[in-house]
């Protein structure tokens, strides 16, 4: 849980810079949770809305140097790129004379795959921490600079009152929501939230026909706006759902998970299980709205180690296994709640399920729980999915107790 969330989240963020090398894409911060957006546009334009993102870069490995003495030493293989898709370090140079052995090359910590963070950012048009602000109802700064807007699509189970009806025609919602950040500067952002529909943790529309012929289609909608936009996007798929699929998954093992797949359009040749769920959303978006950066959302409490610890490297290790190499970037967040919202527990929001106390992680990293911990899980994370990660860090109700 952050100190208050973006009110007092100073020591998280320094944290969060020092892991730079570890492929971290975004740093994000709202000041509403997500489920409250979807009243942000029944029938209306969507609301200058955004969210708060940082950016780390990592640098590039040295190259080794070369061996001395009499007989000529073998160059050093060049280093690899930093974690966060810094630039490879060079090789060095042969020796020479005497009986010196080859230089050894060093690297970076982390490990670099498909470019990294850097690769990630330049897609967005970004060589800089994005920033942001909030989420519903908060105004952009008068400095208007900012890097991200997002906003949730969310889809319940009466489709009239679904993101794909909020405005006419149909997901124009999303249309509105990519005008209004481009034209603050900002790439818009979406969450999509549709498997919750009936209910957070009820996980069987992914097998129920009827809903996921429309969950096909609204993707299918989303891809062609974006397509329409023509400017890159950011799409994060279904918070939470993967946490609980692999909490349900026999023997974590995610093609024994079930879903209707082959029912999409352009899927039929992909598995009935979440490895086909996720690569056929991956498909629809880099092949209709290629702009456009999709990843999927890790849960901490998706698994647990033999310690009853959150387990980073099963949870990455499991979302790689889904994602087949397709996923842009994994997303995460510390909780959906700050502990401003369980100690001033405003109802509005839910916060009475947050106990009495515990809420504040340990600023020394001597007590569970604290930063630290955090931050290894994040590590493990990272490197089990072998993808940046995008954060965001939920700050609701904190403005209610300072």
């Amino acid at each position: 849980m952050t100190e208050r969330g973006c009110a007092r989240s100073g020591r998280l963020y320094r944290n969060l810079v020092a892991l730079v090398a570890l492929g971290v894409a975004q740093v994000s911060c709202s000041s509403e949770m997500g489920s409250t957006i979807d009243d942000e546009g029944s029938g209306g334009a969507a609301s200058d809305d955004s969210l708060l993102g940082r950016r780390g870069r990592g640098r590039g490995g040295k190259g080794g140097a070369g061996g001395q003495g009499g007989t000529a030493g073998t160059g050093a293989t060049a280093g690899t790129g930093g974690a966060t898709g810094g630039t490879a370090g060079t090789a060095g140079s042969p020796g020479s004379g005497g009986g010196g052995s080859a230089g050894a090359g060093t690297v970076d910590a982390g490990t670099t795959i498909g470019g990294g963070a850097a690769a990630l950012a330049a897609k967005l048009g970004k060589t800089n921490f994005m920033i942001g602000l909030g989420a519903n109802g908060s105004a952009y700064p008068a400095t208007s600079q900012l890097d991200i807007r997002y906003a949730y699509l969310v889809g319940n189970a009466d489709v009239n009152s679904s993101w794909t009806k909020w405005n006419s025609p149909d997901g124009e919602f999303a249309a509105i929501v990519a005008r209004n950040a481009d034209a603050k500067g900002t790439i818009p952002m979406f969450n999509v939230y549709e498997f919750a529909a009936s209910g957070d943790g009820n996980f069987g529309i992914v097998q129920d026909t009827a809903l996921m012929t429309r969950f096909w289609a609204d993707l299918q909608l989303l891809a062609n706006k974006l397509k329409a936009f023509d400017k890159p996007a950011i799409v994060h798929l279904e918070p939470d759902f993967w946490g609980y699929a692999q909490s349900a998954s026999p023997g974590n093992d995610p093609t024994k998970f079930a879903a209707k797949v082959k029912i999409a359009p352009t899927c039929g040749d992909l598995a009935d299980d979440l490895t086909g769920l996720a690569r056929c959303a991956f498909r629809i978006f880099h092949t209709t709205s290629p702009k456009a950066v999709v990843g999927l959302h890790a849960s901490n409490w998706a698994a647990y180690d033999a310690n009853g610890k959150p387990d980073g490297a099963a949870v990455g290790t499991f979302l790689a296994t889904i994602a087949g190499g397709q996923a842009d970037f994994v997303a995460t967040d510390i909780l959906d709640r700050d502990a401003g919202c369980f100690e001033a527990k405003p109802s509005a929001y839910d916060c009475g399920r947050g106990g009495t106390t515990g809420w504040y992680w340990d600023e020394t990293n001597t007590t569970s729980p604290n930063y630290h911990e955090y931050l290894s899980w994040a590590k493990a994370l990272h490197l089990g999915a072998g993808i940046p990660i995008l954060w965001r860090a939920e700050h609701v109700a904190g403005r209610h107790s300072q």
